[in-house]
């Protein structure tokens, strides 16, 4: 098994890290290049995809009948910036500014050629959130 069908098979469950204590419920996971990120209900994750077996063991799985209620509202807060609700990617507002920024970026890309490594990372970015959200509504559908 891969190390990214490993990562799947650990979403929708409730892992323990072994070094800290810390628990959390594997929400999602998408892989942008080189880097994975993974939401869970309390943080999000960016781990180098040489370094995920390792980053994954780090962790033990909390049997179900010690898992957090399912009902309590959660967020998760991508690296660094604001907050996300892990139900989408944070509703109106947030969906304006994201198209507010990619159009923004086709008007320095037009401007500025030099600024296309840039506006790339952004786009990139951007699609890992839609890809999240699409994970996250998926999870609820059928879970």
């Amino acid at each position: 098994m891969s190390k990214i069908e490993n990562l799947v098979s650990m979403i929708g469950r409730s892992w323990r890290n072994k070094q800290t204590g810390h628990s959390y419920k594997f929400l999602s996971q998408t892989r942008v290049k080189d880097i994975v990120k993974v939401a869970t209900d309390t943080e999000w994750f960016e781990i180098p995809y040489y370094d995920l077996k390792l980053w994954m063991d780090n962790f033990e799985e909390i049997p179900s009948e010690n898992t957090p209620q399912e009902n309590k509202q959660v967020t998760v807060y991508p690296s660094g910036k604001g907050h996300l609700p892990s139900s989408s990617l944070g509703g109106n507002e947030t969906i304006i500014k994201l198209r507010d920024i990619l159009l923004e970026n086709i008007d320095s890309v037009k401007k500025d050629a030099k600024y296309i490594p840039q506006a790339k990372t952004i786009s990139d970015t951007v699609n890992a959130l839609v890809n999240l959200a699409k994970a996250e509504l998926d999870l609820r559908t059928k879970g």
